[in-house]
């Protein structure tokens, strides 16, 4: 008897222990089905996070390519641009000189000169550049040799022979360089002017690439046009940022070189402005060759500072 009630008491402990841990079961997966929809929201919140921030780093990806891509398409366009203005001013003197060639020679003209009877052939041909137009046959580059330049000398250099090629050798020129207490370089070195040739061309393109050297120090513009008036130049092209310093000019400042220039210019010779480097940067610099060729029967033309 004894031991069947001690099985008995057992059996029913077993049970209850079933029961209560059934019960907290029951509990657990109530709960765990009421807080499912919370933790699948705070998961799929993360995955949202995540899908954002990822979207986001592939659109900076996207607009950064997009930039670059960008800016080397606009550099190849003004390469092009560039390319094209050239070939078509090249095209424009070659077509100059063939008309100068082609062309049936007028009557002579007689002039009375210093006294003297002198012959000429009246030209035929307009010259052209970047929009400047003159009748004009004499020309002369003048070069601002300031250490300001020195970056831009390629630069320079092609807007020089940007104006070679757009003359025909019907026309004369030559070459005027200036740069710090008053010195000047030349071309021709013996003074005067050549023709336009393929050859002069040559030669006067070579000079400016041996100027490479020279651009240090400041910049006498007054005194370098005053020169260029005094030559045989009918047509004077000034290649310079425009910013003239008093201290290179006889205590001129911009102003009082334009109103001292146009003075001398007694012989209403046309004094053209063609702006290369800096000269975007401040309103002087611009004024001053804006000014400079409208008082002197000039135009104005800016060049990229790349050339």
């Amino acid at each position: 008897m004894m031991k069947r009630r001690a099985s008995r008491s057992m059996e029913i402990f077993s049970l209850s222990a079933i029961d209560i841990f059934a019960s907290a079961m029951g509990a657990f997966i109530v709960i765990a089905i009421v807080l499912m929809p919370y933790y699948q929201k705070e998961f799929r919140s993360k995955g949202d996070d995540r899908s954002i921030a990822d979207f986001n780093a592939s659109a900076e990806n996207f607009l950064r390519d997009a930039e670059e891509k960008k800016r080397a398409t606009d550099m190849q366009m003004a390469s092009l641009i560039e390319q094209i203005e050239f070939e078509q001013e090249r095209l424009m003197a070659l077509e100059a000189e063939l008309a100068a060639k082609s062309a049936i020679k007028p009557k002579v003209v007689t002039q009375q000169k210093g006294g003297k009877d002198e012959s000429f052939y009246a030209r035929k041909v307009d010259f052209r550049f970047l929009g400047i137009k003159t009748k004009k046959d004499r020309f002369e580059i003048v070069i601002d040799l300031h250490k300001r330049h020195a970056p831009y000398r390629v630069a320079i250099l092609k807007t020089v022979r940007r104006i070679l090629a757009s003359l025909s050798q019907a026309h004369e020129i030559s070459i005027l360089a200036y740069g710090p207490n008053g010195t000047t370089y030349r071309w021709p070195q013996g003074g005067g002017q050549r023709p336009a040739s393929v050859t002069n061309k040559e030669a006067a393109t070579q000079f400016v690439e041996g100027l490479s050297g020279q651009y240090t120090g400041g910049s006498g513009t007054h005194d370098a046009l005053q020169k260029a008036l005094a030559g045989p130049a009918e047509a004077i092209f000034l290649v310079s940022d425009g910013r003239p310093f008093p201290g290179s000019n006889g205590g001129r400042n911009a102003r009082a070189i334009v109103d001292s220039v146009s003075r001398a210019n007694t012989s209403d010779k046309e004094i053209h402005s063609v702006a290369v480097g800096d000269y975007f940067e401040t309103k002087i610099a611009f004024d001053f060759l804006l000014n400079l060729a409208s008082r002197n029967n000039g135009q104005f033309q800016a060049i990229s500072p790349n050339g």
